[in-house]
């Protein structure tokens, strides 16, 4: 099972999100379901710094299926909508695989409070 934790500020915009574990029982790299989250949360994460330049912070170690990525709290007003796109349209892509096998993921969406 996977667990995604979305990441919103106080003004509803997604500010990151944090992924957890490995969808299915199969061996990390095997199984598609779990390989289709990490497609569309690596995605998120080059749409953030490759594209946008915003100096995201982010973690990730494959043995254990986390990956994490959060903005800056400084961003633009520009930069903090581009953000929230990219990042509502990866959740958006999750919810859909989340339909269709929702016993691999999981998703929750937290306030973040202003000051982290």
């Amino acid at each position: 099972m996977t667990t995604v934790i979305w990441h919103l500020g106080r003004d509803e915009r997604f500010k990151g999100f944090q992924a957890d574990g490995h969808a299915g029982d199969q061996p990390a790299g095997q199984n598609v379901v779990c390989a289709a989250i990490s497609a569309i949360l690596q995605t998120a994460v080059l749409g953030l710094t490759e594209v946008c330049r915003i100096e995201a912070v982010c973690h990730a170690d494959d043995e254990t299926g986390h990956l994490s990525c959060s903005v800056p709290r400084w961003l633009s007003e520009e930069a903090s909508i581009k953000a929230d796109v990219i990042l509502r349209t990866a959740a958006c892509g999750l919810k859909s695989i989340q339909m269709g096998y929702p016993e691999a993921l999981t998703m929750i969406e937290e306030v973040k409070p202003p000051c982290s």
